[in-house]
């Protein structure tokens, strides 16, 4: 039980990780074409991963209603992108 634990932990560590560089990437580009802030990436990842997790795990105890989603992307859309991008 203990091993399930260790391995199970370990595929989840490997998949933020990969998550996390294909996100920091992405991230990185919008930086270099100033259609993104200079933001904290890895804090920016968190919270479009917990965020998208939270919502996945709620949405299978209870209804989600269509504009839960449609807030938090407003809102992170108002962390990365620069003004003039979002006209």
């Amino acid at each position: 039980l203990e091993f399930r634990r260790v391995l199970f932990r370990s595929v989840l560590s490997k998949q933020y990780n990969l998550s996390y560089h294909s996100w920091k990437k992405l991230i990185e580009y919008g930086i270099s074409r100033n259609e993104f802030k200079q933001v904290d990436i890895k804090g920016v990842f968190d919270i479009i991963l917990f965020t998208y997790q939270g919502v996945r795990m709620y949405s299978q105890l209870m209804p989600i209603p269509n504009e839960t989603p449609e807030r938090i992307i407003e809102q992170i859309k108002l962390l990365l992108l620069n003004k003039k991008t979002e006209e």
